[in-house]
């Protein structure tokens, strides 16, 4: 058996102490990209969703609200709601859903500054003539 010298008893704290925040980095980056991904499933549901309402003759104060609220999903601070339809009958309608990203930790906004927003569009058409529904763009409060 090889005994160490006492040169080499603090190697391995040293190693250890290197990569430990490269180590850490890497899972809170691991967590941080799974939490956008979420996110920005989220909003894309809630596009879908808003879509929906449109598209099957829902007052328009009714879609607006309804999306702007957490009832269809808890999708991430959502700053812009763009609706895009004509309200004949076969023609496509869409929706584009921008929310702002949120982070668990904050510790990549220290590297890039303000953090993205996360955008949505869908597209479908619309079944019935829309009596209430008027094309815009709205933002919640």
């Amino acid at each position: 058996m090889r005994h160490r010298s006492n040169q080499d008893k603090g190697a391995a704290l040293i190693e250890f102490a290197i990569l430990m925040p490269i180590l850490v980095l890497l899972l809170l980056g691991i967590v941080e990209f799974g939490w956008g991904l979420a996110q920005q499933i989220d909003v894309r549901h809630k596009a879908r969703e808003t879509l929906r309402l449109a598209i099957v003759d829902e007052p328009q104060a009714s879609i607006i609200s309804r999306a702007c609220e957490n009832d269809i999903v808890d999708a991430p601070d959502i700053t812009e709601i763009l609706l895009e339809t004509n309200v004949d009958p076969g023609t496509e309608a869409a929706v584009t859903v921008t929310a702002n990203v949120e982070q668990i930790t904050g510790l990549f906004s220290a590297f890039w500054g303000p953090m993205p927003t996360i955008s949505s569009r869908v597209e479908g058409r619309v079944e019935q003539e829309s009596t209430a529904f008027a094309a815009g763009s709205y933002t919640c409060p």
